[in-house]
């Protein structure tokens, strides 16, 4: 067992091992895609459905981190406003996923800015290799 925010200095080798993660959010979305490449199967439990919103070219990287960090509290400035914005946003690029199957694992309930955000950077609302392998 590891923690991903203290990894241990002795990690087990997870190549061909079958993984399980609790949890989602930042650390499901650094771990999943990583593993998926070298382990025989991962499972991932969520504490609770999360907002992934899809991620820029990486050269905006820091551009980004920095409105995230300014724009956080402005997700309180109306009740209807911004945060239907945002939520119809994030549910319409879930509806661009090719599985129908995973759109209500990924349309949480509660109101964005509840929760911390994650951008997405290709593993879930895109074709990519994590969500639509077959070990994951």
């Amino acid at each position: 067992m590891s923690s991903s925010s203290r990894p241990k200095a002795d990690t087990v080798p997870i190549k061909g091992k079958n993984i399980v993660i609790l949890g989602n959010s930042c650390s499901g979305m650094q771990l999943v895609p990583a593993q998926a490449l070298i382990a025989q199967n991962i499972i991932q439990f969520p504490h609770s459905l999360q907002f992934y919103f899809p991620y820029g070219h990486l050269a905006v990287h820091w551009l980004l981190f920095s409105v995230i960090e300014r724009s956080f509290g402005q997700l309180y400035t109306t009740l209807s406003g911004d945060q239907r914005c945002k939520k119809q946003k994030v549910v319409s690029g879930v509806e661009k996923t090719p599985l129908r199957e995973y759109w209500e694992l990924l349309k949480p309930s509660y109101k964005v800015g509840c929760k911390r955000q994650v951008y997405d950077p290709g593993c879930i609302l895109e074709d990519s290799h994590s969500l639509h392998s077959t070990n994951t």
